[in-house]
C-alpha cells in the first residue's frame, strides 16, 4: 500500500424540512463550476411525481433526471496504479497517497465493509466511517444549516459508529491540493463514490438507511460541499457540485451540465 509523507489511521472492528415518510423531498443547491462558479441553483422534489423547478441557472446550463436508476459502478473513481478493493467476509480498506502532508481515516464496524482512500497532491484529508446506529451528534434532525462543510467533516473525522454495518461500499479520491472528503455510511449495502478534481474543497457524504446510493465526479474549486440520504433506496448521481438533503424512500436523481442547447427536463430526456 503506497504511502509517501502521509499518514494513515486505519480502525477495523467485527432541517432543513421536516418531512413525513410518506412524501419524498430533495432541496439541492449546485455550482456550475469555473465559468460561472457564483451562479446558483435550487432543485426542489416534492412528491413521487413532481418535476424539479430549476432556478438561477437556464436549462442547457444544468439537467435533471428523474428516476434514471441506481448510479454506476463507484470503483471506477480508483486511480491507476493504487490498490483496489477486495470482498473479504470481514472489512476491508486500501489507502494510496502520493504527495506530502495527506491525511487518512478509516473506521469500520461490522462485516464485508469496504473503503477506497486514494489522495494525489498535498495536505488532503479524508474520512470514512462504515457500520450502524445514529449519526453524529447534531445531526439527527438532519444537516444543521449553521455548520460549514469544514465543521461537518470534523465531526465525521473523529466519529465512530456505534453499530455493525454490512456490506457498505465508499471510494473516495482527491486529484489537487487542500482538499476534504468525508464519508458516513450507516445501514447496509449502501454506496458511495467521490472523486473532486481540484483544490480547496471541502465535500461531505452521509449515508443512513439501506441501498442508498451516490457518485460525484467533479472538476471544482473552493467549494463546501453536504449532502445527506436520509432512508433507503435513495440515489444521486453528479457531474455538478451539489449540496442536497433527500428524506424518504426511492429518490432517483441525475443532475449534470447541459451541452448548450435547450433539453427538457424530467423522464424522456
Amino acid at each position: 500500500m503506497p504511502l509517501r509523507n502521509g499518514s494513515i489511521i486505519a480502525i477495523f472492528s467485527p432541517r432543513w424540512v421536516p418531512l413525513s415518510l410518506t412524501g419524498l423531498l430533495l432541496i439541492g443547491w449546485l455550482a456550475l463550476g469555473a465559468t460561472c462558479a457564483h451562479a446558483q441553483v435550487q432543485v426542489e422534489q416534492v412528491g413521487e411525481d413532481a418535476t424539479p423547478d430549476v432556478k438561477g441557472a437556464s436549462q442547457p446550463e444544468v439537467i435533471i433526471a428523474q428516476g434514471e436508476g441506481a448510479v454506476g459502478d463507484v470503483t471506477d473513481l480508483i486511480p491507476e496504479g493504487a490498490p483496489g478493493l477486495t470482498p473479504t467476509d470481514g472489512n476491508s480498506a486500501s489507502i494510496f497517497q502520493d504527495g506530502s502532508g495527506n491525511d487518512a481515516r478509516i473506521r469500520q464496524v461490522g462485516t464485508g465493509n469496504e473503503a477506497s482512500a486514494s489522495q494525489l497532491g498535498d495536505n488532503n484529508e479524508i474520512a470514512i466511517a462504515q457500520g450502524d446506529g445514529s449519526l453524529p451528534s447534531g445531526f439527527s434532525d438532519g444537516l444543521p444549516e449553521d455548520l460549514s462543510a469544514t465543521d461537518v467533516f470534523e465531526a465525521v473525522r473523529t466519529f465512530r459508529p456505534g453499530a455493525s454495518g454490512t456490506e457498505n461500499r465508499a471510494v473516495a479520491v482527491h486529484s489537487g491540493n487542500r482538499n476534504q472528503t468525508a464519508i458516513a455510511q450507516l445501514g447496509t449495502g449502501n454506496v458511495a463514490g467521490i472523486r473532486l478534481d481540484g483544490s480547496d474543497n471541502a465535500m461531505n457524504l452521509l449515508q443512513t438507511g439501506d441501498e442508498n446510493r451516490f457518485l460525484m465526479d467533479t472538476s471544482v474549486q473552493d467549494l463546501d460541499m453536504n449532502v445527506l440520504q436520509n432512508g433507503s433506496g435513495n440515489s444521486l448521481q453528479t457531474t455538478v457540485p451539489v449540496s442536497a438533503e433527500m428524506n424518504g424512500n426511492g429518490i432517483e436523481l441525475v443532475i449534470r451540465r447541459g451541452g448548450g442547447a435547450p433539453l427538457p427536463l424530467g423522464n424522456g430526456e
